[in-house]
């Protein structure tokens, strides 16, 4: 399973530069030398704006979860599969019935 993406941009160090960057949506935003406060500042007011532009949405800004299962539109929710795959297991893989039974050993023997 893939390792979930952040939402939200970090900064870290280019070391070849030694600059602070952030990569987003795969380009690479160059803010400065590293260390130097005001380029954290740079830092803060680029993903500022994309928070408040709606681009990166914020852990914290989310909706509280309900109890409801979020049900996709249309589509069934991982219990509903499970029960109809079970029932269709029970209905096709069902024990065979004694005439069954006796045809199929009679034939295993040839």
């Amino acid at each position: 399973m893939p390792r979930p993406r952040r939402r939200v941009p970090t900064l870290t160090l280019h070391k070849p530069t030694d600059q602070n960057r952030c990569r987003w949506e795969g380009k690479d935003h160059y803010f400065g030398p590293h260390g130097d406060p005001e380029t954290e500042e740079k830092f803060r007011r680029w993903a500022g704006e994309l928070l408040t532009a709606g681009v990166a949405p914020d852990s914290r800004t989310r909706p509280p979860r309900t109890g409801e299962p979020r049900r996709p539109p249309g589509g069934l929710t991982i219990t509903e599969l499970i029960a109809a795959y079970r029932r269709h297991c029970l209905a096709y893989y069902r024990e065979p019935t004694a005439g069954r039974r006796r045809k199929w050993r009679a034939s295993s023997r040839v």
